[in-house]
């Protein structure tokens, strides 16, 4: 149960660093005192920011990419082949996620903004797993397919303690 707590409470901080800086960012860019009166034209400006909905999916789901990968992998696979599927499934949401946006907007599929997000969802996702989901305890240890439950036997415990015979 403190596992579960501790990501929770690592998720809901992640998230709400994650909204105070777009209501920051929401808040530069909506300042009234910069308003055209009507008047006259307001200045362009010379450095804009856009963080569109479809990058902020990819790297939200880059954040529960590591835990999927812990869940779907064994004990005994190697690390190696667990950073591939992690790559590769990255690349896999960078990809769908330009696509989405090449559809949604009618634009050109832009394969550098692709590659772009890759890279910044697999940074997100190595980060998310060394530093929230391994301190949580979420590796293919604990929550993967064929994970080893630690237990003790008791001595005189099973069939052998029922005929009262003594354990070979």
């Amino acid at each position: 149960m403190q596992t579960a707590t501790r990501i929770l409470w690592k998720v809901a901080t992640l998230l709400l660093a994650i909204l105070i800086g777009l209501a920051f960012t929401l808040a530069l860019l909506a300042d009234p005192a910069h308003a055209s009166t009507g008047a006259e034209l307001a200045p362009t400006p010379a450095i804009t920011f856009g963080l569109d909905w479809i990058a902020g999916l990819n790297l939200l789901v880059s954040l529960v990419l590591p835990a999927f990968v812990a869940f779907v992998t064994t004990r005994l696979t190697q690390s190696r082949t667990k950073v591939v599927l992690l790559a590769g499934l990255n690349a896999l949401t960078a990809a769908l996620g330009e696509l989405l946006r090449t559809a949604s907007e009618g634009a050109t599929y832009d394969a550098g903004t692709a590659l772009l997000t890759f890279v910044a969802g697999l940074v997100v996702s190595w980060l998310a797993y060394d530093k929230a989901w391994k301190k949580a305890g979420i590796t293919s240890e604990t929550v993967g397919r064929g994970r080893v439950v630690e237990g003790t036997f008791t001595d005189g415990a099973g069939r052998h303690a029922a005929n009262g015979a003594e354990p070979v």
